[in-house]
Formats: structure tokens, C-alpha cells, sequence
């Protein structure tokens, strides 16, 4: 807000968000809220409590992301059998697609605005199950920021941004000239002449892996990412963030590591451990591995052992010409152990821009 705010002016600024939010319900006084604390107690009572990966949005930011995660004739979520709220049994509905408008961005289990696997759970099952697999429990209810897809379809509504046939982009009420942009970024409508990039790219035009990750001053990183290109061999590869005082909360840290195959062949990666904080949605931190081609889509979120399935190995095929590995903590240390190599390959030298292996 350009500002720190004083008390008074908090207390102003949470009376306002509380309003709209209570004047939004008014307007459907159906939905009964008998199975948790209304949203007012919980600004009231626990503003202090809110750490820097919470997202609140007033009613009106939120709408058109609601929209958009709208289930819109996808299947890939879906409520199992009847665990919900009755009250909330409205919340499952499938939307026609004619009576949404989904700014045509693709779905993306890692929506801010996606409901969790256990929302409005009557006994603490899950009441959503992506279809896309179970390993993908954690990606769906996140509280982290908006992701990649969630800033696409904002773009889309407020700057016009468009995607032209030449790979360029433009946000039409904001800029002047078209950008083109690396690994499925797009226009950034502040600054015209850069781009807003995916997790794990950075530079002008999304251009580069980031290697150098972050943490905060208070955090001693050990973590490297790396540029890693995958044989027929099997590499092993392990990461560590984060760290293991948690008497204060703490700024979030990340590291990436991509992983390139011999040109048009499968990656293979056999995820072996993950840890150490361990939370419903991946709350503190996770283990990321993005795999879709559109780069920018959330992959699977994993931090706990049982993440991995009762095998307690998890194996994941790549086949769009890489693989990101990314691990985030907001609190506590987030590791993983992985190891991966590539499905049927054949001795070739393999370039990608600005990095050449084997």
C-alpha cells in the first residue's frame, strides 16, 4: 500500500474487508456457515496470526478467479460419494460452460482460488479427489500466492492481455508494443518490456533457469540449484531448504533444478523420499515437480512420506522435454531424494538455449 499502516488504519482497512465480505452473504443467505468460525471472528481474532504465504482477498478481487476455477464442464476434480456439509453440497455443482467465462486459460490444480481435498468435509475425508491422481492431493487447496495461471486470467481481465499467433503477447490497455516471452511467460502490463515468468524462470524474457534460488538473510542456504541433463543412467539428486529453528516465522525460501532429456525422449523420476515438515496441503513448504507442457501449470506438491504411496516410491514420467524440480519452505526444512534418467535413449549431443550436455 506504498505505506506501513498504523493500528487504527488496520483496524479501518479490516472493518471494510469484513463489510464487503458480510454484505457478499447477505446476498445469499442459503449458505449457513454452522461448521467453522464466520470470516469476521477470523479476521478479527487472528489478524496477527496470518503469515506471509496467507492470501485474503475481499469478495470482489475474488470473484472472476472463482469463475475461472469454476469446475466449467472439467473433470478434474470431483467430490466423492457424500462426506460434504449439506449445506455446502452447492459448492460441487458443475457450472455450464456457456454461463462462465474462463478467460480460456487452462485448468490448473494450483489455483488459489481451488478448493482443498478436505473442504467442507463433514468427518475429515476428502470430499474432492483430483482426477489427474492422488499425488496431486497436496497441489489443490494452496494459501501460497496466486499462481502463474491465477495472474494469466487477471491479465486477461483487467489488461487485456492477449496471446498472438506469433508467440508474442500484449496487454492491450496497458502497453504499446508486444512482448515475446520464454517457457510460457507472458507481458508483464507494469513494466512492458518484461515478462511475468514461471516458478523457476527469470530474466527479461524468461530466458533463464534460477539456479541461485532465495532465502531470507536469517536462513543459512545451502541449497545450489542446477542445470541437469538426464542419461540412461540412473542420477541421483537431492535438495535441502530451510531451516530447523522454529521459534519465529520466517520468510519463504526457495531452490530449482531442471532437468533436460536427450531430444525427444522420456524422463523418468523415481521420487524416493520427501520431508521433513509435514502438513495437510503441503501448508509450510513442499516438494514441486512440473512436468506439463505449458510450463507454467502447477505440477504435483509433495512433503510428506506418505505422499509417495504405500510403495513409498513415487515415479513420474516427463515427456514434454523437461522437468522442474522445485522445493519451497515457509517454515521448517523441506528435502527431498530423487533420482531419475531417461527411457530409451539414444547417444545424441542435446542443446537447449544456452546449454548443451553430454
Amino acid at each position: 500500500m506504498g505505506k506501513h499502516m498504523n493500528e487504527m488504519e488496520k483496524d479501518e482497512k479490516l472493518k471494510e474487508m469484513v463489510r464487503e465480505i458480510e454484505e457478499a452473504q447477505a446476498k445469499h443467505p442459503g449458505e449457513k456457515r454452522k461448521a467453522a468460525k464466520s470470516i469476521t471472528e477470523i479476521n478479527e481474532k487472528h489478524l496477527d496470526e496470518l503469515y506471509q504465504g496467507d492470501i485474503v482477498l475481499s469478495v470482489k478481487q475474488a470473484q472472476y478467479l472463482l469463475d475461472t476455477v469454476a469446475t466449467n464442464g472439467h473433470d478434474n476434480n470431483s467430490p466423492t460419494e457424500n462426506r460434504a456439509i449439506p449445506e455446502k453440497y452447492f459448492n460441487f455443482q458443475k457450472k455450464r460452460k456457456e454461463s462462465i467465462d474462463d478467460y480460456q486459460v487452462p485448468y490448473d490444480l494450483g489455483s488459489v482460488m481451488h478448493y482443498g481435498a478436505k473442504m467442507f468435509s463433514i468427518n475429515g475425508k476428502h470430499t474432492i479427489l483430483p482426477l489427474a491422481g492422488a499425488s496431486y492431493i497436496n497441489t489443490i487447496g494452496q494459501s501460497y500466492g496466486p499462481s502463474l495461471s491465477d495472474y494469466n486470467a487477471i491479465n486477461k481481465h483487467y489488461c487485456g492481455l492477449e496471446f498472438l499467433q506469433d508467440g508474442s503477447t500484449i496487454n492491450t490497455k496497458a502497453c504499446d508494443v508486444t512482448m515475446k516471452c520464454d517457457n510460457d511467460g507472458f507481458q508483464n502490463p507494469d513494466s512492458c518490456s518484461t515478462c511475468i515468468c514461471p516458478p523457476g524462470y527469470i530474466g527479461a524474457k524468461c530466458q533463464d533457469v534460477d539456479i541461485g534460488g532465495y532465502a531470507p538473510a536469517s536462513i543459512n542456504n545451502t541449497c545450489e540449484g542446477k542445470i541437469l541433463f538426464a542419461s540412461s543412467n540412473w542420477q541421483n539428486l537431492t535438495g535441502q531448504i530451510g531451516s530447523r529453528e522454529l521459534s519465529s516465522k520466517m520468510d519463504y525460501a526457495y531452490c530449482h533444478w531442471q532437468i533436460f532429456p536427450d531430444i525427444g525422449q522420456t524422463i523418468l523420476i523415481e521420487v524416493l523420499d520427501v520431508g521433513e515438515v509435514c502438513a495437510d496441503r503441503c501448508l509450510w513448504g513442499n516438494t514441486e515437480i512440473r512436468t506439463a507442457a505449458n510450463r507454467g501449470t502447477t505440477g504435483v506438491r509433495l512433503c510428506c512420506l506418505s505422499d509417495l504411496g504405500s510403495s513409498g516410491k513415487l515415479t513420474i514420467t516427463a515427456t514434454n522435454g523437461y522437468a522442474m524440480i522445485s522445493l519451497y519452505s515457509f517454515y521448517g526444512i523441506q528435502r527431498f531424494d530423487i533420482r531419475f534418467k531417461v527411457l530409451n535413449s539414444s547417444p545424441k549431443n542435446s542443446c537447449f538455449p544456452g546449454y548443451c550436455g553430454f
